[in-house]
């Protein structure tokens, strides 16, 4: 008769470890980044901190007045509205943990959103028109000169420069020129030709006529275009000096597929804030 050990399988530990406190303007505890904020942000305790946040627009002239009074009425409370009813109070009370009421700019940045009608810069359909709209890569090229004019003009306004500049697009324009061209083809390697040896032999005085001396383009250099990175390359110049933030038409407007105003107007103020944040 044989017997066998009892086999006992190991335990298993888990450990919690417990979520962080952000750190605010008042007393410490909050775990969640936006109830944190409803206290203020951590800058506003610096005796530095400015609370006007100037904000500058350029962009497709329809879409300026819609986004100026957006962001004005930011300055204060905006619920956060669900798309379809909702019929329990648990599904309610979820849902405002998901996507909470924004509780205005005053609040959660201690920031107040101003518009200065010097720095306003309208592109008009005419101005859009004269782009060559037949090659992409010139209507990329006249649509960054025509941005880039407009934030000339914004900046040279008055001595002091906008806080933020917003830089206003339409959806048409936006998912037409973001990216041009084939990037993935630029990101591949070109594949390497294999030569014949006995052609890498050549007589001098013969051949010479054939040689060509020009440098050549670089190819990829024309493959492909990014219009954020070209508009952050502009803002990055010391003329300028100043953020730009993209905002799409959709974003403005919302509407099928979009997020909740409230939930847009936490992400777009979260961003204006940290890119401008004194």
């Amino acid at each position: 008769m044989t017997t066998s050990a009892l086999r006992t399988n190991p335990v298993e530990r888990i450990e919690v470890v417990p979520e962080p406190s952000v750190v605010s303007k008042g007393p410490d505890g909050a775990k969640d980044c936006k109830q944190a904020l409803l206290s203020g942000p951590y800058d506003a305790r610096k005796a530095t901190h400015s609370n006007k946040l100037s904000l500058g627009v350029i962009g497709i002239y329809e879409l300026v007045d819609p986004c100026k009074q957006w962001l004005l009425n930011a300055n204060d409370f905006v619920e956060s509205e669900p798309s379809r009813e909702i019929e329990s109070d648990l599904s309610r009370e979820r849902f405002k943990m998901l996507f909470p009421d924004y509780p205005g700019t005053d609040v959660a940045f201690e920031k107040h959103i101003a518009f200065d009608p010097a720095f306003e810069a309208r592109i008009v359909a005419s101005e859009l028109r004269r782009l060559n709209a037949g090659n992409e890569f010139m209507y990329f090229e006249g649509l960054v000169e025509l941005i880039e004019s407009k934030l000339s003009y914004v900046i040279s306004a008055v001595d002091k420069p906008p806080s933020v500049v917003l830089l206003l697009l339409s959806d048409a324009i936006y998912d037409a020129y973001h990216i041009i061209g084939d990037y993935h083809r630029k990101l591949k390697p070109p594949k390497q030709k294999k030569v014949d040896e006995n052609q890498l032999e050549f007589d001098l005085f013969k051949d010479f006529d054939t040689i060509n001396l020009q440098p050549q383009p670089s190819e990829s250099a024309l493959l492909s275009r990014n219009l954020r990175s070209a508009i952050k390359k502009i803002a990055m110049n010391p003329t300028y000096g100043v953020p730009v933030q993209i905002i799409r038409e959709s974003t403005i407007r919302g509407g099928r597929g979009r997020q909740n105003r409230a939930t847009r107007t936490w992400n777009l103020c979260t961003g204006l804030y940290y890119l401008n944040p004194a």
